[in-house]
């Protein structure tokens, strides 16, 4: 029985095939291949194309340096101001004169740093009223040890005499001398205020420094005085 099943099954399957198509003599059969070729495609980079370049950009400063050049210009007799370099010997009624009392040789007040290493005048300049006078100069000249002495100051210049304080340097240690150098006052016109006032010096540590106050003899005509403003009630 099994065999009989096995031989249906098989003429059921053959009996359901497709009809063979018939190929004539003759007939060449062709056959296609389409081959796929990959290829690689370099991309340069054209002639005209501008190459990236790394770049940094540095700021620039906010402020352009400016290099300052100070000149210090001391007083020389070949200035304006007319300053005689040698004094005037001759001068008819002096608007100032020397304070009774002065000159003084006293220690160093002025330059405490140099202690006995300096030698100098100084003083202050006072009107009738014992008020300061300022911007008035003050000359010293001759000669210390056999050495040429032209030294300018200003009335006003050197407050730790007070506020018509000036200082003079005139050596750099004490020395003894006896009228061989001289002070003298003059107006910034370059006229005579006092006449020629010449001071002994010292060797002495302890009177390095020559005192010299000046008091106005009477008032000049420029001088100005300034009164309160009063105000009168109605």
């Amino acid at each position: 029985m099994l065999f009989g099943f096995l031989i249906m099954t098989a003429w059921i399957i053959g009996s359901c095939s497709l009809p063979e198509v018939p190929i004539e003599d003759g007939a060449k059969t062709q056959t296609t291949t389409t081959t796929i070729t990959a290829t690689t495609v370099r991309v340069l980079p054209s002639e005209t194309e501008t190459p990236r370049v790394a770049t940094q950009t540095l700021a620039a400063p906010s402020s352009t340096p400016t290099i300052t050049t100070v000149v210090e210009v001391e007083p020389t007799s070949t200035q304006t101001n007319g300053i005689p370099p040698d004094g005037v010997e001759d001068v008819e009624n002096p608007r100032f004169g020397i304070q009774p009392g002065t000159p003084l040789g006293m220690a160093n007040i002025v330059r405490t740093e140099a202690g006995c290493n300096w030698m100098g005048v100084g003083g202050q300049v006072l009107d009738q009223l014992g008020m300061p006078v300022v911007n008035l100069i003050v000359e010293v000249g001759g000669e210390l040890d056999g050495t040429p002495l032209l030294e300018l100051g200003i009335a006003g210049g050197e407050v730790v005499f007070g506020p018509g304080g000036y200082g003079v340097t005139i050596f750099d240690r004490p020395i003894d001398s006896d009228g061989t150098i001289w002070i003298q006052l003059f107006d910034l016109s370059g006229k005579p205020q006092t006449k020629k006032i010449y001071l002994t010096t010292y060797s002495n540590c302890e009177r390095n420094l020559l005192l010299v106050n000046f008091n106005e003899l009477y008032a000049s005509t420029s001088t100005k005085v300034y009164l309160p403003a009063i105000n009168k009630g109605e």
